[in-house]
């Protein structure tokens, strides 16, 4: 089997000769699923070209036409020989075919063989909104279990946020654990517990209910998000890290301090997380070695490479960082100072174009289980630094922050 591909405006067309059977339905399938992670979602295949259709490339087919459906695209069977037109007919799924290209497919191609990456785009959701932001403790201050500090925090649709805390069980519940690392983005809340071993729990607002957490630290950012813009890879930057995605919020918002939440496809994330959380000192106690080892666990490598992540923060630049205790400064970038955590989930494509936020988390957190939470690092070591977390592709929704850090 022969498979070639040209751009065609919005299409991509794929050209498929020979046969389409068991033998070569793996690699069809792979490939097509390549370019539709790569942000092509409108696709064509000329099937004048394909003279075998077997079950397995059925199979393949219909692998390729669900992937698109979760992201609103279409899959289109175009010119199709007579067997596999009889073929697609009888086994119930002739809305694939089309005896001949879409009205408006352009007869130009783009040059075959190259996806085509263009500039980030970029939406304006309410140019004028903005967040409000407060905190409960500073990260690592001195603490105690029994310090009776811990707060019930409430994470509903238009609050985002990160930090240590449990699920709430109600006023007279023990606190046992101290709780571990969790993220809040739209109603949706992910929790790491303080367990290397431990896989993350997760709360979600429906109806009435909203997530609730004892929180013992906490910074949480209200309000709407002003813009919306999309990344792609190009071919000098093929991936694009957090300060990168920082800076083009900066210049979106025209703020010195911004709240954000990204869903991306990654590179590689550098962060680590809480492994015994009851036990927190003072800063400069709680990051010593070598019992910093038996307090957080530390990534030691690019993790999660391909898979998906919801990542919620803190930047602030310029004079505005000073208004922001809990924000710390980047290593390989000291004009930014930053607080920033991830949620790890299975790949799932995003949907191109403009996305409406609290919908494109709730489809997360509907699927497969977070992998992991993580605080994510910029390892900036020389020679043996990991470097900064960085996103192949995603949505990145920010909005400016209105009022210095307050202390709840």
């Amino acid at each position: 089997m022969q498979l070639a591909h040209s751009k065609h405006g919005k299409y991509l067309l794929i050209q498929a000769e020979g046969r389409l059977d068991a033998s070569w339905s793996d690699l069809f399938s792979e490939t097509l699923l390549k370019y539709i992670r790569e942000g092509e979602h409108q696709v064509l295949v000329d099937a004048s070209g394909l003279n075998f259709l077997s079950s397995a490339g059925i199979r393949s087919l219909l692998i390729v036409h669900k992937e698109l459906l979760k992201v609103g695209g279409t899959f289109r069977l175009v010119r199709p020989t007579d067997f596999v037109r009889d073929t697609i007919t009888v086994t119930g799924f002739g809305e694939w075919l089309r005896s001949d290209f879409p009205g408006d497919f352009p007869a130009e191609s783009g040059e075959a063989g190259v996806l085509a990456h263009p500039d980030r785009e970029h939406y304006v959701l309410a140019g004028d909104s903005g967040l409000t932001l407060i905190r409960l403790d500073k990260l690592f201050e001195k603490i105690s279990t029994s310090s009776g500090r811990e707060k019930k925090i409430a994470f509903g649709v238009n609050d985002f946020g990160f930090g240590v805390g449990e699920a709430f069980q109600g006023a007279d519940s023990a606190d046992v654990s101290g709780g571990g690392e969790f993220v809040a983005a739209a109603g949706h809340v992910a929790l790491q517990p303080p367990d290397e071993r431990g896989r993350p729990d997760y709360l979600i607002a429906e109806k009435e209910y909203i997530p609730e957490l004892k929180c013992r630290q906490m910074l949480k950012y209200s309000g709407d998000m002003s813009h919306i813009f999309r990344f792609k890879p190009i071919d000098e930057s093929p991936a694009n890290e957090i300060s990168k995605i920082i800076d083009t919020v900066f210049d979106l918002t025209g703020a010195d301090a911004a709240g954000f939440v990204v869903l991306g496809e990654i590179e590689g994330l550098v962060g680590a997380s809480l492994v015994h959380s009851a036990d927190m000192s003072r800063r400069d106690d709680f990051l010593a070695w070598p019992d910093v080892r038996d307090r957080l666990s530390f990534c030691g490598e690019r993790s999660y490479a391909h898979e998906q992540a919801l990542i919620t923060g803190i930047a602030a630049r310029g004079e505005r960082r000073e208004d922001f205790t809990a924000l710390y400064p980047m290593p390989s970038r000291p004009d930014l100072s930053v607080h920033i955590h991830a949620v790890v989930f299975p790949y799932q494509p995003l949907p191109n174009g403009r996305l409406e936020l609290k919908s494109s988390v709730s489809r997360f957190f509907g699927g497969p289980p977070p992998r992991a939470v993580m605080h994510l690092i910029d390892d900036a070591r020389p020679a043996i630094g990991l470097g900064e977390s960085a996103l192949i592709r995603g949505a990145c929704w920010c909005g400016p922050v209105l009022n210095p850090e307050v202390l709840l």
